[in-house]
């Protein structure tokens, strides 16, 4: 696959191009303004037309690089930019942020499954299956999983970046306490 960034791209009703500062006021008006429109982006809304001009000067520098895709989604007919889209490569600090909760919360997941272990043994079973399948602690870990996912999710959505740094907060808290009362259990 030959790597070729920011092209010109063309559909039926629109075509994806790269921006320029032409573009500010209908990127301004259209959605960069409207605090609804960039809820769920990684900016906030913004508060003049120079903020735009601004953040396309710094596009059209990048759409030299060969891996810099960002369009400006155009209608033809009327010629309106009705929104940008943008790909990035997750690398470095930004791949680290993007992982980081996720191992946090296998990590998390994993303590207290031992720690529900711990608590809850059992040594009814006959078979491994049964242990496996029907333990208390297995059955409650599961639970535990499930809804630190669902949480995860749904912090993330209504509270974005910040939502995930308090998730992973909390669940690093949570690893360093579970990790504690197990070791105080003289169990292991």
């Amino acid at each position: 696959m030959k790597i070729s960034g920011t092209t010109y791209l063309e559909t039926n009703r629109l075509f994806l191009r790269p921006l320029s500062v032409a573009d500010a006021p209908q990127m301004f008006e259209n959605w960069a303004s409207d605090a609804d429109s960039t809820h769920f982006l990684t900016w906030e809304p913004h508060k003049n037309l120079e903020d735009v001009w601004d953040n396309i000067k710094i596009r059209e520098n990048k759409y030299l690089l060969d891996n810099f895709y960002d369009w400006g989604i155009v209608i033809k007919g009327t010629n309106t930019l009705i929104v940008c889209w943008h790909t990035f490569s997750l690398r470095g600090f930004s791949l680290t942020i993007t992982i980081f909760p996720l191992i946090m919360s296998l990590l998390c997941t994993s303590i207290l499954g031992i720690l529900l272990n711990v608590m809850f043994p059992n040594f009814t079973w006959t078979s491994e299956m049964v242990v496996v399948k029907q333990g208390l602690s297995t059955i409650l870990t599961a639970v535990l999983s499930l809804f630190l996912i669902s949480l995860i999710a749904i912090t993330f959505v209504l509270y974005g970046t910040t939502g995930l740094a308090i998730i992973s907060a909390l669940e690093f808290v949570t690893i360093i306490i579970a990790v504690r009362y197990i070791l105080n259990l003289n169990y292991i």
